[in-house]
């Protein structure tokens, strides 16, 4: 982290967004007291301007240890996943976390009233990626989240079976057709054979089940 009260190097910029038409901000790249190189504004506070910066020195130190074998080699897990990203769990990583599960907060209770007159504003959100977000930025472990295998293929039977009850419910008026052409036949049987027992005139032909 770095503040603007060090005296920098490099020119001043006035960055749109800024608290005041007067605030000034240093331009990604700029040098800070000839050590700190900025990235980014991360905001604006009662001390002044805080940024995202990084100390060159770090690296080049970091280089020199790394070609004389100062450190152990990595772990086997991390050779054989090299897609692994290294997360910081230090207080101040996880208040920026923290800060992030806010900001979708807000943004969600924001949008809310808008999704009510037309719930295709929420099509610009990704909500898996945003539960996810949320629960990591709020220090949920990780173990009480399913994988997204699981969470598809709970949604698969979720779909399969609203479908079978969407199915039953469309067979519902064909059963009870069926059931009426068949109370009908049992009716015209019996009246058949009442007939033929006293000499009458056959009734006249069955019903038949609609097509």
């Amino acid at each position: 982290m770095a503040r603007q009260s060090d005296r920098p190097t490099g020119p001043l910029k006035e960055l749109s967004g800024a608290p005041s038409s007067t605030e000034q901000t240093l331009a990604p790249g700029t040098l800070l007291g000839s050590r700190y190189q900025i990235l980014s504004v991360l905001g604006f506070g009662g001390m002044g301007v805080v940024y995202k910066a990084k100390d060159p020195l770090i690296d080049r130190v970091f280089s020199i240890l790394l070609r004389g074998a100062a450190f152990p080699p990595p772990p086997l897990a991390l050779v054989r996943n090299p897609e692994l990203r290294v997360e910081y769990v230090s207080p101040l990583a996880r208040a920026q976390k923290a800060s992030e599960g806010q900001a979708i907060a807000l943004t969600l209770a924001t949008v809310k009233p808008l999704a009510e007159a037309d719930p295709g504003v929420m099509d610009n959100f990704d909500l898996d990626a945003v539960t996810r977000t949320v629960a990591e930025a709020y220090g949920l472990p990780p173990r009480l989240l399913r994988n997204a295998s699981d969470v598809a293929y709970r949604r698969q039977k979720r779909q399969q079976a609203l479908a079978m009850a969407q199915a039953a419910e469309l067979a519902k008026p064909a059963a009870r057709a069926v059931k009426d052409v068949v109370q009908a036949n049992e009716v015209y049987r019996a009246g058949l054979a009442s007939t033929t027992a006293g000499g009458l005139e056959p009734p006249p032909a069955r019903p038949q089940a609609a097509s």
